[in-house]
């Protein structure tokens, strides 16, 4: 008796094997960063609670890792559209008007994310001077972080806003 084959479109996403390549740049980057992050938190709770002092460093060390991460955060919502947006007004619009609508909202995701990364890539080297408070790293390390992030970010966009207008265009 043969048993019927599934197909991993049918399964659901914790029944699917894993697959390296269905993770991007941002995941492992991400990965990487929650990891040392759940080290520097156990290392900051561990000191404080087992051995009775705390380690001066992690606390800081733990909200640049979070930064990093949450702008890692939205690299992976923007590529998988699941990024916040009201869609209450535009919904009840023509066909027509709602794709120019997602239309406007990528092109001016893009134009914000771009601003970002200009101002990012102005204020880095004048915080090159500045060190953390607790480890002689420099400030512009985290704003390093940020600035591969958003770079990431646009180019996501960029691939999004392509997307959506060939998609437009295909429609037509």
């Amino acid at each position: 008796m043969t048993t019927p084959q599934t197909h991993i479109e049918d399964q659901s996403p914790d029944e699917q094997p894993f697959v390296a390549t269905d993770y991007r740049i941002e995941d492992w980057l991400a990965l990487t960063i929650f990891t040392v992050l759940s080290l520097t938190v156990f290392a900051q709770f561990f000191s404080r609670y087992v051995l009775g002092g705390s380690l001066g460093w992690t606390e800081e060390v733990a909200r640049y890792l979070l930064v990093a991460l949450t702008f890692l955060g939205g690299c992976m919502a923007i590529r998988k559209k699941t990024m916040i947006q009201i869609d209450f007004i535009a919904d009840r619009f023509p066909q027509s008007l709602k794709q120019f609508s997602h239309l406007f909202a990528r092109v001016f995701s893009l134009l914000f994310i771009g601003v970002l990364i200009i101002s990012c890539a102005l204020i880095m080297p004048r915080l090159t001077i500045y060190q953390m408070a607790s480890l002689p790293v420099s400030v512009s390390a985290l704003y390093g972080a940020i600035f591969i992030a958003l770079l990431i970010m646009f180019y996501r966009c960029l691939v999004n806003l392509m997307t959506s207008v060939n998609s437009t265009r295909t429609a037509k």
